[in-house]
């Protein structure tokens, strides 16, 4: 088995009924391959180890087939915006992504989950807006330890 860390460029296919995802991903080392399996709440800009094995599909060529994963916070601030702006988080695209992560940068995560009131700093976000984006943020966070435990859980099951 191989492990991979990157970050999910784009959503190639999601199959909503049972998180069957085919996506780009783009690794450390800026290799951009194609990553295939059950992947459920993975969005665009999340930052993931993945664990696999290269296949080759007789149609679509060489792919990474994922066994398990992790999402792991954003490491850069690029990443960061990348995440915030694609579209899991309430009230928040590229463009309000962009002034949060230029008005906070390296303070942005805290902002976000202990002190939401100065989002308000920003034109365009109000109290309510500024308590909702929090919220979305601190629910998507808890959804990645609910699903990295459940896929220790599945991972333990496997092996046993």
């Amino acid at each position: 088995m191989l492990e991979l860390e990157g970050e999910i460029e784009t959503i190639i296919y999601c199959n909503e009924i049972n998180s069957y995802t085919v996506a780009r991903f783009k690794t450390e080392e800026d290799e951009h391959i194609t990553i295939v399996g059950c992947l459920p709440f993975v969005n665009i800009g999340d930052t993931l180890i993945v664990t696999g094995e290269f296949v080759t599909h007789k149609d679509y060529g060489e792919q990474f087939s994922v066994k398990t994963f992790k999402k792991e916070m954003p490491k850069t601030l690029d990443a960061l915006e990348r995440y915030l702006g694609g579209g899991s988080i309430k009230w928040v695209g590229p463009k309000t992504a962009q002034k949060i992560i230029k008005t906070f940068g390296d303070d942005t995560i805290y902002i976000l989950e202990k002190e939401p009131e100065k989002l308000t700093n920003i034109k365009g976000i109000t109290m309510e807006k500024a308590e909702d984006i929090s919220e979305s943020f601190i629910q998507n966070k808890e959804v990645w330890k609910i699903v990295g435990f459940l896929e220790e859980i599945r991972n333990f099951c496997i092996s046993c």
